[in-house]
């Protein structure tokens, strides 16, 4: 397959009529989508199943349905939860799971959050000796000088090297400062070196000396509150964004999501929305302030998509012009390693998706106008996709890549190219609240299932990128990415229930038993537990859904 792989739309079954052509000829009409709800960000996000109406968990399911629901093929399944990564299953959503199956589900993980809540003693005070750890100073420096001279450093643009040992000489009481200055050095320095250290043992793979990251960890913790109230300072901001990555990887999402309001918090208090020249001052920092900025807003997109809710940083109060270095970078058609985390310009479309599909104002949209927005979303995904470096850029349709020896640059397509896989999802998957799904609007209908296709497609196309890198990247990193596969695995489960007897459907089911044979962790190995705190969980969703699903393909061949 050539690398200018497919139009998305080119990818739906033949029979179904793509968008742009169901737009033709459809006139625009009173037709009203019914919406059940904001249809939120992390549309395929997955949650907690419990069917105990006493249950803490059922408590949340109510409370998020005022945010947001999942929908599919205009099934209201349930809504979304940040405490697992995993759906939580309306009692419609599980009747219609029983209707298609025969079955329902047995992997109910009720317990296993409530209880590390329910444990928490809220009169306990922070010890002495968490407050106040430090690493040793030598630490510190090789860490920093490893990230400083790893590609690292022009993916997680969270510190300048250089200016950072003036944070660690005023940590180490070398510098005179006031004490919350100091404080928040501490703060920033364990947080910094918890983040570098966990990623470059997991990723780089450098034989460096052990540091205790569970005490870096709770000593972080413990100071992340103490420099919210302090003013704001940018060692306080490269803390939070190192302790955020740290947490994001560890699948805590509720700290992450306390993390996200502290950074755009601080963000603001720091004026960092502003370029140097808007406020008509300059210094030697204004890069690094720019990157600070970047990063910040990339993460909240990212966490706006991953748990439904509305994004912290808006971009109407933003000076949204791209850093000089990465616009240069992406000029370069031969270029490998990005700039940042993601593609920025990708997340610039996360926020107009998220906006133009998800907002209280498009819960107003009719069906037709929900269409056409998502076709000018796809095509401009597609003016993305082109304008990314041939190294680099994604294909919605799954290529088989060589086996060789893994590198940053592979992991960092690997990355891009599941974030666009999703957001393509997310964007498709927005005509699943239309009402025409129930209905005889069939122009409409045909329309809004091409669309749906199109998501499809996308799920399927991660779940088979994750399966063909399982022998190139360690497996701790594939933990990191559980977000991704978990979320396509819920939309190839529901595809398979919608029509258990397609062509596609036995190879789909086949493809969950694979990923989730994948994701299940090795008890023998010890960083297993280090990885993702919710990886068990998940996992067994995985492998539950993936059991439900052939128990539908099996009832679909006996009613036959």
């Amino acid at each position: 397959m050539s690398d200018e792989s497919p139009r998305p739309f080119s990818l739906i079954p033949q029979h179904i009529k793509p968008v742009s052509r169901t737009l033709q000829s459809v006139s625009n009409s009173d037709h009203q989508s019914s919406l059940d709800g904001l249809a939120a960000g992390g549309l395929t996000d997955p949650s907690l199943i419990s069917s105990d109406a006493n249950s803490p968990n059922t408590y949340l399911s109510r409370s998020n349905d005022s945010v947001g629901g999942l929908h599919f093929a205009g099934h209201h399944l349930g809504s979304l939860s940040c405490y697992y990564g995993i759906p939580i299953f309306s009692k419609d959503g599980r009747a219609w799971v029983r209707s298609r199956t025969g079955d329902d589900f047995t992997f109910v993980p009720n317990h296993v959050q409530w209880s590390s809540f329910e444990s928490t003693d809220l009169t306990a005070t922070i010890s002495a000796d968490v407050l106040n750890y430090l690493p040793e100073r030598h630490l510190v420096e090789l860490y920093v000088k490893a990230y400083a001279e790893s590609p690292l450093a022009a993916i997680f643009r969270i510190i300048d090297p250089e200016d950072f040992v003036r944070t660690i000489d005023t940590a180490y009481g070398q510098t005179q400062h006031a004490k919350w200055r100091v404080v928040v050095a501490r703060f920033s320095v364990c947080a910094v070196l918890a983040f570098f250290s966990a990623v470059i043992g997991h990723v780089l793979k450098l034989d460096m000396p052990f540091v205790d990251i569970e005490s870096l960890r709770k000593t972080s913790h413990a100071l992340v509150d103490r420099c919210s109230s302090s003013p704001p300072t940018v060692e306080a901001l490269s803390g939070c964004l190192a302790l955020h990555f740290l947490e994001t990887a560890r699948g805590d999402m509720q700290t992450v999501d306390h993390l996200v309001s502290t950074c755009a918090r601080l963000l603001f208090n720091l004026g960092l929305h502003m370029t140097p020249k808007m406020t008509g001052k300059t210094s030697r920092r204004d890069d690094q302030m720019v990157d600070l900025f970047w990063t910040c807003y990339a993460m909240d997109k990212e966490h706006t998509f991953r748990t439904g809710r509305p994004p912290m940083i808006i971009d109407e109060y933003c000076d949204l012009n791209l850093p000089t270095k990465y616009l240069t970078n992406m000029s370069n058609p031969s270029a490998g390693l990005q700039y940042f985390h993601t593609d920025l310009r990708l997340s610039m479309l996360k926020a107009k998706a998220y906006r133009s599909l998800y907002s209280v104002a498009a819960q107003q949209k009719s069906e037709i106008e929900i269409i056409k927005t998502i076709r000018e979303l796809d095509e401009e995904l597609e003016q993305w996709r082109l304008s990314v470096p041939a190294a680099m850029r994604p294909s919605l349709a799954h290529q088989e890549q060589s086996r060789r020896e893994w590198s940053m640059q592979q992991l960092q397509s690997l990355m891009l190219r599941m974030e666009y896989h999703y957001v393509t999802a997310i964007v498709h998957q927005a005509s699943s609240r239309c009402g025409s799904w129930a209905g005889n609007q069939d122009v409409i209908a045909e329309g809004i299932s091409s669309s749906l296709a199109v998501s499809v497609a996308a799920s399927r196309s991660t779940l088979l990128s994750l399966v063909s890198t399982t022998s190139t990247f360690p497996r701790p990193i594939l933990w990191v990415l559980l977000f991704y596969p978990i979320s396509a695995v819920l939309t190839i489960f529901c595809s398979i229930l919608d029509d258990p007897s397609s062509a596609t459907a036995q190879s789909d089911t086949k493809l969950l038993e694979q990923v989730a044979v994948i994701l299940t962790p090795d008890s023998s190995d010890p960083s297993a537990a280090n990885v993702n705190i919710n990886a068990h969980i998940q996992v067994g969703f995985a492998r539950e859904v993936a059991r439900l699903a052939r128990s539908a393909i099996c009832k679909a061949q006996l009613e036959a």
